[in-house]
This record gives structure tokens, sequence and C-alpha cells, in this order.
């Protein structure tokens, strides 16, 4: 199977309407004689290095979080784009090209196949340390505030081909979305973010927080990315060495959370100690922004729920939850 076919296998049926008016099952019953003209706008564009600005045009939808989260709240919901799904195609063969010249560190979890985050605990309890705390922390809208100089500027480092890098500036270029509201149809240009909905978007997303894992590891810090959400390991013997290598470990996403156009958000970040006990009610003293971090029993980590000590006893009220044997 060629590289376009495969491409357009990857479609569901079901799915709703494009801008356009396609649906996944328009590319998945295409004949060889309607695919032929498809396939050679995919070539010249991955030639020229150009993406076609009708199929950079999205339509913004709103979905519910779910999770218990509010439905008369702006809070509660995430925007998605509806995309052309001719223009999903293209982005699935781009996608597929960059993964032959960019390896992404072992410590991304999010958007990666055959990646367990079960894998990773298990390699948690195992450090020999007397205590290991993490401290989950939560990068404010980081998906739609994703910088795109920075992005740029990684795919330079990575030395991709020229077209390559060409094709993707052009597929930022002139971004826009539409939506409804209560006035009418309105429609901003976008000039940030990782299009929700698209296939790029969070491969642009792991590719952006790789450099963070890269930082961390240059300073004998560890931190596990799944999608926004980070995690990071702080190991130690007591609680003054916890307190000294936490605060370290914090600062550096924080000066890199500045560089990148991003905030990491004191209220949300959380820690929990997982090895070795102490006193709960006077827990390691970190910071961000002059506030101090919240100590929580139970809380989320790399997308699975976890208590301290990874007992799972307080979590037996809990539906779709992993648990380690």
């Amino acid at each position: 199977m060629d590289k376009v076919k495969r491409s357009l296998q990857k479609f569901k049926n079901g799915k709703a309407p494009r801008p356009n008016g396609h649906k996944g099952e328009t590319m998945l019953n295409l004949g060889e004689l309607n695919l032929a003209p498809l396939k050679h706008i995919y070539s010249s564009c991955m030639e020229i290095g150009y993406f076609p600005k009708p199929w950079k045009a999205g339509k913004a939808v709103m979905v519910h979080k779910g999770n218990g989260k509010p439905y008369d709240s702006p809070a509660g919901y995430r925007i998605i784009q509806l995309l052309d799904v001719e223009g999903k195609g293209l982005e699935r063969i781009v996608k597929e090209r960059l993964e032959k010249y960019i390896k992404l560190e072992e410590e991304q979890y999010g958007f990666m196949p055959d990646r367990s985050t079960t894998d990773v605990l298990m390699r948690i309890v195992e450090e020999r340390n007397t205590y290991v705390l993490l401290v989950c922390v939560d990068i404010s809208g980081a998906f739609d505030n994703l910088w795109w100089p920075m992005l740029l500027t990684e795919l330079q480092n990575a030395k991709i081909p020229g077209n390559l890098f060409r094709i993707i500036k052009s597929y930022l270029k002139e971004r826009r979305t539409s939506y409804s509201e209560a006035g009418g149809k309105r429609q901003v240009q976008n000039t940030k973010g990782c299009p929700q909905g698209s296939v790029l978007g969070p491969y642009f997303w792991n590719l952006v927080a790789n450099t963070l894992i890269k930082r961390m590891k240059e300073r004998n810090a560890k931190i596990y990315m799944y999608a926004d959400d980070g995690t990071l390991v702080i190991k130690g013997n007591s609680r003054k060495e916890l307190e000294r290598k936490g605060q370290e470990a914090i600062n550096i996403v924080q000066a890199w959370c500045k560089e990148v156009k991003m905030r990491l958000s004191a209220t949300k970040t959380v820690m929990t100690l997982i090895k070795g006990r102490l006193d709960t009610e006077r827990p390691p003293a970190l910071k961000v922004d002059g506030a101090r971090i919240r100590y929580e029993k139970v809380t989320r980590i790399l997308g699975l729920l976890v208590d301290e000590m990874l007992s799972f006893n307080q979590l037996k009220g809990y539906k779709g939850i992993t648990m380690l044997g």
C-alpha cells in the first residue's frame, strides 16, 4: 500500500462532515480514478513545500470535556477544529516524513503508540532513594498557546529537508478558524497554538515539549510528559533534599515556560509522595511564583489516578483506572 492510500485508510466512518462537506467515508471509498489527482496534488505539495490555503480553514465546535466538568461554564468545554479531510490526509504524510528525521525523547508518553504509563510508574517505584516525590506541573493553555517561532526553531535545529520545512511554514501561515455566535458567523486568524482536531497539532506539541525534557536531563533532573501534563520525579534521602531538588526542577520548568511564552499554573500544580513517609501535614515546601504547591493524597499522573505510596486504597470508587499489580 502506497503512502497516500495508507494515509487515507486512517479515516473513520461516522464522523461529522468537514467544512467542505466531505466525510471520512469520502476518502475511504475513493477509487483509483479519483485517487490519482489527489496523489498528484499531495506529491506536488510535498515537492515544493506548500500547504493549500483552503485546507487551513477550520470550523470551531465545542466539545464537553466530561469527567464531571460543569456544563454551564466555558471551562467545561474544549474547542476543536473541523478540518477538510483532504488536508488531514496531507498532514499525515507530512507527519510520517517528520518522524523519519526526528526522534522524540523516551520520556514522551502522550500521543505515542506502544508506550504505557504503567511502565513509567514501575520504573519510578524501583528507585532506591528513601523518598520519591512526584510534582504534577500544569502548563496553562498549553495547546492553545504553543509559540510557533519556537516550533520552527526546533525544526531548523533538527535539520529536516528544506521542502519539509517549507510545507510546515506554509501550514502555519494564514490559518483561520470560523465559529458561530449569537450575532452570526465570525472568523479569526490563528497565530499560535496546536490546531486541536488536526493531525500535526499533537506532534508539534511533543516536539516543543521535547526541549523541556532535554533541558531537564542536562541538569540531572527528570520529567515525564503525557500530552500537556508533566510529572517531575524528585528523589532524595531527606525532606531537605526533596525541597532543594524539587525547587530546582520547578525553576527550570518555569524558566522554560517563559521562553516559550507559556505559564506554569501555581493553583493546578500539585505533588504526591509515592515512596517513603513524611508528615503530610507538613509536606515539602515547594513554590511556584511564591505560592506553595498543594499536596494531594490522590492525583492524576501521566493520565492515571494514583494515591500516595501507590497503594490505590482510595481509588476503588473510580472508573476506568489502570491498576499496577
